[in-house]
């Protein structure tokens, strides 16, 4: 009977938690796509535009671009934008591309790091680092549980027959000569996953 290696309950470990977190994931990564929205247009007001657009008119290299700005919001240092928001070791929530918006070298003002002035963006900033930090977190914590859980499982038969909410997500990095119909039920493990997903009814 093939055993469960260390490589493979990491692996399902780790999509337990995408499974978890993801619509949280998704609602942070448009936060801080937002977020860097907002940044760029008060650190570069509508005079400031024109003129940087006047300018690349003439030489269209003008300015570098850039999809993230670095903020500094009551001593706390960090970027919105760029590629991967939301991540730890074990969970990366990729969001879509922001198109980079020319910024002006050597401006400490405006880039090293920028400090926002707008009372509601720096409370929303804040806001935002404090909730991605605690996303973080809880991933790392989740995955902890998560493995150990799995750790109680010594064979791809067992999980199934132990944990069979879980199959519909991880079922597939079961060894296939190892799977079988699962038959009892986790209740604490299913809540704190979300298990099993939710399939959307056909309209």
């Amino acid at each position: 009977m093939t055993r469960i290696t260390k490589t493979i309950r990491e692996q399902m470990a780790a999509k337990l938690v995408q499974h978890k977190v993801i619509e949280e994931g998704k609602a942070l990564a448009t936060a801080n796509r937002t977020l860097f929205e907002r940044v760029y247009d008060e650190a570069y007001c509508a005079k400031t535009k024109a003129a940087m657009a006047a300018l690349m008119a003439i030489h269209k290299d003008a300015f570098d671009a850039a999809n993230s700005i670095t903020v500094n919001v009551g001593g706390m240092r960090f970027d919105v934008g760029g590629h991967t928001p939301c991540h730890s070791r074990h969970v990366r929530i990729q969001q879509a591309v922001i198109e980079g918006r020319p910024y002006i070298k050597r401006v400490a003002s405006l880039y090293n790091p920028y400090v926002p002035k707008n009372q509601k963006l720096i409370d929303d900033l804040h806001q935002f680092a404090l909730d991605r930090q605690k996303f973080a977190e809880d991933v790392d914590v989740s995955y902890r549980e998560a493995l150990s859980a799995l750790e109680t499982f010594t064979t791809g038969k067992k999980l199934a027959e132990g944990w069979p909410e879980a199959m519909e997500v991880i079922g597939d990095l079961i060894p296939e000569d190892c799977r079988t119909l699962p038959t009892v039920q986790v209740k604490e493990l299913n809540h704190k996953f979300g298990l099993p997903p939710k399939t959307k009814k056909a309209a």
